[in-house]
């Protein structure tokens, strides 16, 4: 083989090599850029919806989203302090301020007719309290005694245990709720809350 195959040889080679890698880095610009440009489109597309602050008589306040209605139902009875409706088409949130001669979250679900079977999901804390969380076939219950009083919080369960096909709106919706909830200095000098309407509705900016 002359010396002019060789170079002719090794100068085709040097092009095949030259062409692969040039091939090799451009695909892989490219997969880079497409994954982050991915990336952005995420997180452009959510949004958080803007929440009221709630405050009632009771001694009591917690965050809600805008978009739900707040209608208060307390019974007129002596050891009610207040029961509120939070409802949107689809579903509702039941906040219970109560009296109870339950001393653990654990013995009023056990004494409680409709939520007896309510398995324990997990543990939280409401306005500082310590609080259970539990869940039935169709509810989810956040709970927290102290001092006699009952503070329930409860909504739909998830979709796959037959809540509203929007179980993610609601689910964020309890959970705001429960990790704004906050005692106020709006109750009576024994200590426990004193009934009333609400006395403030805020929004907040996000």
């Amino acid at each position: 083989m002359s010396k002019k195959q060789i170079l002719i040889i090794l100068v085709v080679m040097g092009i095949i090599i030259l062409g692969g890698a040039t091939s090799y880095f451009l695909f892989k610009s490219k997969t880079g850029s497409q994954v982050k440009n991915t990336g952005q489109s995420d997180t452009s597309e959510k949004s958080t919806e803007a929440t009221l602050v709630y405050k009632d008589n009771a001694g009591f306040s917690f965050e809600y989203p805008k978009s739900i209605k707040v209608k208060d139902v307390t019974p007129n009875d002596d050891s009610s302090y207040s029961v509120l409706s939070l409802t949107k088409t689809g579903g509702e949130i039941k906040i219970t301020v109560i009296d109870t001669t339950a001393k653990t979250a654990d013995e009023w679900i056990k004494s409680t007719s409709g939520v007896k079977e309510a398995s324990l999901v997990g543990a939280t804390t409401l306005a500082g309290l310590s609080a259970k969380q539990y869940s039935t076939s169709s509810k989810l219950l956040t709970v927290a005694i102290d001092g006699g009083i009952l503070y329930l919080v409860e909504g739909p369960a998830s979709q796959s245990q037959g809540g509203p096909k929007d179980t993610g709106f609601w689910e964020d919706a309890q959970n705001k709720i429960a990790s704004t909830f906050s005692l106020t200095e709006s109750s009576n000098s024994s200590g426990t809350p004193s009934s009333g309407d609400v006395v403030e509705e805020e929004e907040v900016v996000q």
